[in-house]
């Protein structure tokens, strides 16, 4: 993750963050750091091109499912299609392989969000993936056939030779069992600990500017965490682009974590770099 760093620690009349350990609000405010990302910071795909891109994996899909192997490894990237054929040198290999790519073709397809390289080299579909598990007998661990079954499922492209090749896919969970953000208000200054050894980040799912705080809510594993910061206006104020708490960039963060609720923390360092 790359990341410029731009410090808005300044000497408040002592009050700075290296000379007292009981900051109050105002205080915490003014210590807080940011990390800003750069100009990598992914961009919204240009909607074309999106469309372009999923044609690309809807193509694959449909050689697949045609029992077309090679023309399916034609539209991977080159370097995934080399590590594909180590794999499927002989007839029993290719079969089998197939047999595993067909296991992955949804029955339902969702695009949530689309994020193009500032470049416009890389394309980042973020989607949500359905299908039914097929008949047969019920494996170890599995649900049974028949049942449908959601995950969140990330899809990458590349640039070569002037068109779309799809790269790698990165699956995730069901979203309905994420367990979410409950805030219901920023609860003071009071409820957090400090201390800054808690270290996290995440994916920014959403964003709310209240009238006494800013809550971002980030996706870690299977969880949501709520993350309070000061106010939009204060953030401007300070000279931070409140634009970048946008939903699919990646947050880092130093935090105090809540005396009480686990998912909750106050941000004292706050970094953001590429979703992609």
């Amino acid at each position: 993750m790359n990341t410029s760093s731009l410090s808005f620690r300044r000497d408040y009349g002592g009050a700075n963050r290296g000379e007292t350990r009981m900051r109050n609000w105002v205080a915490a405010i003014l210590g807080l750091v940011f990390l800003l990302a750069g100009p990598a910071l992914a961009a919204p795909a240009d909607p074309a091109q999106r469309d372009a891109a999923l044609a690309v994996y809807q193509a694959f899909n449909k050689a697949v499912a045609a029992g077309k192997l090679n023309d399916a490894l034609a539209l991977r990237t080159t370097a995934m299609r080399a590590r594909m054929a180590t794999d499927a040198k002989t007839q029993a290999q290719q079969k089998q392989l197939l047999s595993l790519l067909r296991s992955m073709i949804p029955e339902t397809l969702e695009v949530v969000h689309a994020a193009q390289s500032r470049d416009g080299s890389r394309m980042t579909l973020h989607t949500v993936f359905g299908a039914t598990v097929p008949p047969g007998p019920q494996r170890q661990g599995m649900p049974k056939p028949g049942t449908k079954q959601q995950a969140e499922l990330s899809l990458e492209f590349l640039r070569e030779g002037g068109t779309w090749k799809f790269d790698n896919q990165r699956w995730g969970m069901d979203p309905d069992k994420v367990k979410p953000c409950t805030s219901t208000g920023f609860p003071g200054m009071a409820a957090f600990e400090e201390r800054e050894n808690l270290t996290m980040g995440g994916q920014i799912r959403r964003v709310n500017f209240g009238p006494d705080h800013t809550l971002v809510v980030i996706r870690m594993f299977e969880e949501e965490n709520c993350i309070y910061l000061p106010t939009r206006a204060r953030l401007t104020e300070m000279g931070f682009g409140t634009d970048l708490l946008a939903p699919w960039s990646i947050i880092e963060i130093n935090a105090w974590p809540h005396r009480t609720d686990k998912q909750s923390v106050w941000a004292d360092t706050l970094g953001l770099a590429a979703a992609d």
